[in-house]
């Protein structure tokens, strides 16, 4: 009988291995590491904007377009998000014919004693990696030197509410990785290099005894098994912190110090919405809803109705149009009121499927603005546009018809005798002379004619869509209220006011002070016949 051959197996000597595998573990830490410092200073850069005025980036244009009390207040938000996370620098870049300026960054107490000022300084010889994020407007990792030294930086391009394209940066120097965590990463590497290294003396030396080893070799093998199971679980524990850093990665937003902010996460898939902190009113306890609702049922309930398209455009946007951002203003419905909210929403960068909402309470704003705004545009008498409302709409009016002609009347009014009544029966009664002359003039006119009043006496009423045969049939129209109102008023006075018409073609190449000195030399005319003929309210064209 032939003798059988003995099979061999290769098996690699663990002097072989081993130096593969550790070189392998210390890719696998380093390269977690970077992830979550890549994502931590990211979510940094994302935060920034919020700590500035909504309007910022859109006024910073030039070096004196910002005060130095709003840069101080920026450079001190700034630094102190500098100083929570150990960083070298944040700071925003905006971009003019090619140069990049600093708007809003930090500045170290010796910067600070160097100069004075930082805004809308110049970033001279930036590195290309800026330029190539701000032009293709894509997040950017960047490790170079420049004056300051070898820096690894975020660069974030963002866009602002008034549509201005910026940069949000973040910069750590590479002595301060080590605080990040790299440290325990290399001391974590070494001391199982040393380890690797005792086995492979230890092997080496005791090379040809393979009888004496074996127990030594099984031990080995024991305690490579070991080493594996604390490899495996430390990479478990590695994970979960990195989906845990990546589901709160937009919490840091709430966490920074801003009172009157909400989280609030939707599933654009199933439609489905997460309320992460609660909302908060002015002066009232923090209100949430626990647990996951139907996003549908939610709006229906506390969105108010105008609003309703907006969210609808914006959630197929997010989910069939590709965009990452947006910010919206709606009201909400709080015990009885309807409360206005500022939403910024973003794209999770964690689950694409997922919309972050992080909604602001900007209630008291929107009424100061919307008080502002009456106050500028309203008569505070008569409740009329005024002056100034009348002269802007006249101008978009004109720009309009040398676009697209349609025709449009206006008339210049003065009430008469108002002095008179002043001087005889005092001003409580001339102002009730005013409120008398609006309530007729608009019980004649039509709902898209605009009566504004822009001086004492003197009213303005734009007509648009109105020829002068339009016009004709609206003055009989106001005749005829004014008789009805002086034979029923029982008034010590009689009302009587003179107007002066004049027709804007599209032809006519007038601006809104010509067409208003016309007007007003057309009403005087309409006076001095009314003077003369003892009548009511006539016209001259």
């Amino acid at each position: 009988m032939g003798k059988s051959k003995n099979r061999k197996s290769f098996n690699p000597p663990l002097t072989t291995v081993f130096p593969l595998f550790l070189c392998a573990l210390f890719l696998l830490l380093a390269s977690l590491e970077y992830s979550r410092l890549r994502d931590t200073m990211s979510v940094i850069a994302a935060s920034l904007p919020v700590l500035l005025a909504d309007d910022f980036q859109d006024r910073a244009s030039g070096p004196d377009s910002i005060s130095r009390d709003e840069e101080m207040r920026n450079r001190r938000l700034m630094n102190g998000i500098k100083e929570k996370f150990r960083l070298k620098w944040v700071y925003t870049l905006v971009e003019e014919e090619g140069v990049y300026f600093f708007s809003a960054p930090s500045v170290s107490e010796e910067e600070a004693r160097e100069r004075d000022r930082w805004y809308y300084l110049p970033y001279e010889n930036i590195p290309e990696a800026f330029d190539r994020a701000f032009r293709e407007q894509r997040r950017t990792f960047s490790l170079y030197r420049d004056d300051w030294g070898r820096t690894f930086s975020v660069i974030l391009p963002l866009i602002s509410p008034g549509g201005r394209p910026y940069l949000s940066c973040v910069d750590i120097s590479l002595g301060q990785l080590l605080k990040w965590g790299f440290l325990n990463r290399i001391i974590e590497f070494f001391l199982i290099l040393i380890m690797g290294a005792a086995i492979e003396v230890y092997l080496i030396l005791m090379k040809g005894k393979n009888e004496e080893l074996s127990p030594i070799r099984h031990e080995v093998l024991t305690h490579k098994r070991e080493l594996e199971r604390v490899l495996y679980e430390r990479n478990q524990e590695i994970k979960e912190r990195a989906e845990k850093y990546a589901r709160l990665n937009m919490r840091l937003l709430a966490a920074l110090e801003t009172s009157n902010l909400t989280l609030v996460i939707i599933n654009l898939e199933d439609m489905s919405l997460r309320q992460e902190t609660p909302f908060t009113y002015e002066g009232e306890e923090p209100e949430k809803i626990e647990g996951t609702i139907s996003f549908e049922a939610f709006f229906l309930e506390f969105i108010h109705p105008s609003g309703h398209h907006l969210i609808k455009d914006t959630l197929h946007e997010f989910k069939y149009e590709g965009i990452d951002e947006k910010t919206l203003e709606l009201r909400m419905f709080h015990e009885g009121r309807w409360l206005w909210f500022r939403f910024y929403c973003r794209r999770n960068s964690a689950d694409s499927h997922e919309m972050v909402v992080l909604g602001q309470m900007i209630h008291q704003e929107k009424t100061r603005s919307e008080e502002l705004y009456r106050k500028a545009n309203y008569d505070a008498l008569t409740h009329m546009v005024n002056r100034h409302y009348c002269y802007s709409y006249l101008e978009d009016a004109l720009e309009q018809k040398r676009k697209r002609d349609f025709p449009m009347a206006l008339a210049f009014i003065d009430a008469d005798g108002l002095k008179i009544v002043n001087d005889t029966l005092g001003h409580k009664q001339g102002d009730r002379y005013l409120l008398d002359t609006v309530a007729i003039i608009n019980r004649a006119i039509r709902d898209d004619d605009i009566l504004g009043r822009i001086g004492g006496d003197e009213f303005l009423l734009i007509c648009p869509q109105t020829s002068e045969e339009d016009f004709a049939v609206l003055v009989q129209r106001i005749d005829e209220e004014i008789e009805k109102f002086n034979a029923v008023s029982g008034l010590a006075y009689q009302i009587s006011f003179s107007m002066g018409f004049v027709e804007v073609t599209g032809q006519e190449d007038k601006t809104v002070d010509e067409l208003m000195e016309m007007a007003d030399a057309r009403m005087y005319e309409n006076k001095s016949l009314k003077k003369q003929r003892g009548g009511g309210v006539s016209l001259r064209t």
